[in-house]
């Protein structure tokens, strides 16, 4: 005898079903998922105190990170000191110039920039990793031959973001953009 047989027989005499094997499980399976005009829809709509609970606390969540976390162009000035600082063996001008090629390059925004006081301020959009960032960038001549930078970053998103690492991106595209121009 086969077992699927065996199976069967088990079934019938000793669950107390009358009904061949095939109708109890396909009943099994229909029993088990509900029709659509069952299923309920209040838990999606937020009818429950706490869901309605969770929305908000992630509403104010959202509108701290929004509002509080945002970095103004104003911010990333005030930042000044607190950045990535290198010195350069090229004139201020050569430096601004190269700076805002690598900007450009970069595809970064020019949200403001000022030969006579030495400030630049770029805006990076969104990423995978960022909800953008401020760029700040400082040029102080110190001779005609060495020109100081400062570069200051900071996240549009504050801390819950992966910001790229634009003093060290920055950096090294000057130093080329420098190089190329020397070569010229």
């Amino acid at each position: 005898m086969d077992t699927s047989d065996e199976v069967m027989r088990h079934l019938f005499t000793h669950t107390g079903y009358h009904l061949p094997f095939a109708v109890m499980r396909e009943q099994a399976l229909t029993a088990s998922i509900p029709p659509v005009s069952r299923l309920s829809m209040a838990p999606l709509a937020g009818s429950c105190p706490a869901s309605r609970t969770i929305r908000a606390l992630l509403a104010a969540l959202a509108g701290a990170l929004v509002l509080g976390a945002c970095a103004s162009p104003e911010s990333v000035k005030q930042a000044q000191g607190q950045g990535v600082k290198r010195t350069f063996r090229y004139s201020g001008d050569a430096v601004f110039q190269a700076l805002l090629t690598v900007g450009t390059r970069r595809k970064l925004e020019f949200v403001e920039q000022n030969r006579a006081g030495g400030v630049i301020v770029f805006s990076s959009g969104a990423s995978l990793t960022s909800l953008g960032e401020r760029i700040a960038v400082f040029i102080t001549r110190a001779s005609d031959r060495s020109t100081a930078v400062e570069i200051v970053s900071k996240p549009v998103g504050g801390a819950v973001t992966f910001p790229p690492d634009w003093p060290g991106i920055l950096y090294g595209d000057l130093e080329h953009e420098l190089a190329v121009q020397k070569l010229k």
